[in-house]
């Protein structure tokens, strides 16, 4: 998923294109849309004090902005 928001960067991917680039490899795995969620939750904490963070864009998808760094 980190690799699918790097390539696309800056622009937004939405949930749905970030499923299918998730679980492309693995067709018949149906997980719920939520897990996208999960993960960008796993991926944010794992970024801390890197240059990197995922935007929430509500209602159109996640970005990853390059150069901002959250210390959160």
């Amino acid at each position: 998923m980190l690799a699918a928001l790097l390539e696309a960067s800056p622009r937004i991917m939405s949930k749905d294109q970030l499923l299918a680039r998730t679980y492309a490899l693995n067709p018949n795995d149906e997980p719920e849309i939520k897990i996208i969620d999960v993960y960008v939750c796993k991926i944010r904490q794992k970024l801390t004090g890197l240059p990197l963070t995922i935007e929430t864009m509500w209602g159109r998808g996640y970005r990853l902005v390059k150069g901002v760094s959250e210390n959160a």
